[in-house]
């Protein structure tokens, strides 16, 4: 069974207590952590990293569409139900991508078939995730076929008529070239120069000195240049598709 990690947010003790008393029949959802402020949710969606938000579009006066987009820049992934005594923030709401918008007082079933929704959301994402993280490059050679899970290749490197892999633990060799290798490998791959292709989540930072780039990765001392035209579209991409935080100096 795949649990579904929940946090609840409303300034009223008694929603709060509505919302445990209506979850606690569903086996696979866990209410991780519940608060009664902005504040709080912000960082309990720092710590706990949940799959689903539950909350008052309300919370202690603060705006719930701002605590949420907040959110949202902290944990890309989490879903979100609003619920709410009020209408008119729903256009607003499924603008930023809610699962849902119920109105209080809340319906046990209206509540359910909400988060079996947002259940289905996150069990596609996650299937879809495994099987990325399970995909691997396949490089065949003289000695036979070689299979490089993706997550482990660090960049791409142009050498002479060979293309190198580099992993933490080796760099392997193919004949491929660089535009057949793109087209086997996922999107957070990206052709940083006619000589390298690059993982986005391995980068540690991007160094420019002499107007010229290069990349440097987590505990590793190999380094991939960056073309000068390239440069614009890969910070573009690192900082807007992969919603992570990088440092450029």
């Amino acid at each position: 069974m795949s649990l579904i990690k929940v946090i609840i947010a409303d300034d009223h003790q008694d929603s709060l207590n509505i919302l445990h008393h209506f979850l606690k029949p569903l086996s696979n959802i866990r209410v991780i952590a519940q608060c009664h402020s902005s504040d709080e949710l912000r960082e309990l969606v720092r710590l706990e990293k949940p799959d689903l938000l539950l909350l008052d579009i309300q919370i202690s006066n603060v705006d719930g569409i701002r605590a949420v987009q907040d959110c949202l820049m902290i944990h890309p992934d989490v879903k979100v139900i609003f619920i709410t005594k009020c209408d008119e923030y729903a256009i607003e709401a499924f603008r930023m991508n809610a699962v849902d918008y119920i109105l209080k007082p809340i319906e046990r079933l209206r509540l359910y078939q909400a988060i079996n929704k947002a259940e289905s959301m996150i069990l596609y994402e996650r299937r879809q995730m495994k099987e990325k993280n399970n995909r691997n490059l396949i490089i065949k050679d003289h000695k036979g076929t070689t299979y490089v899970p993706l997550q482990e290749i660090i960049f791409i490197e142009k050498y002479g008529a060979k293309c190198l892999v580099y992993t933490k633990e080796w760099i392997y060799e193919t004949n491929g070239n660089l535009g057949d290798l793109m087209t086997e490998l996922d999107d957070y791959f990206f052709l940083a120069h006619r000589s390298y292709i690059i993982n986005l989540t391995k980068i540690s930072q991007i160094v420019m000195k002499n107007d010229t780039y290069t990349a440097q990765f987590w505990d590793f001392e190999h380094y991939a240049s960056i073309s000068k035209l390239r440069i614009k579209a890969l910070k573009e991409k690192m900082l807007q598709s992969l919603h992570q935080q990088y440092f450029f100096i």
